[in-house]
């Protein structure tokens, strides 16, 4: 899951800092620009990719936690009233 997400950032950065950089070749201070973005969203990625692995790890638990209560109450809601 952590390969994924990272995966997608890194595509998430790249794409448009190359891009960028293709599109406004003959300017320098935007070719400056792009290749420091890219650069620093590359180094950023692994963190925010932890970070976001982490998150949806404990939301998707959360998540689990409250079907199961709920799955749980409908059924015990379901054998009195039958």
């Amino acid at each position: 899951m952590y390969r994924t997400i990272l995966l997608i950032l890194y595509l998430a950065v790249l794409i448009p800092s190359v891009t960028h950089l293709i599109r406004y070749r003959e300017i320098p201070s935007s070719r400056r620009l792009s290749a420091g973005l890219g650069v620093s969203g590359v180094l950023l990625c692994p963190v925010c990719a932890g970070f976001l692995c982490e998150l949806l790890t404990s939301l998707l638990s959360i998540g689990l936690f409250l079907l199961v209560i709920i799955g749980g109450m409908g059924l015990m809601v379901k054998s009195i009233f039958r």
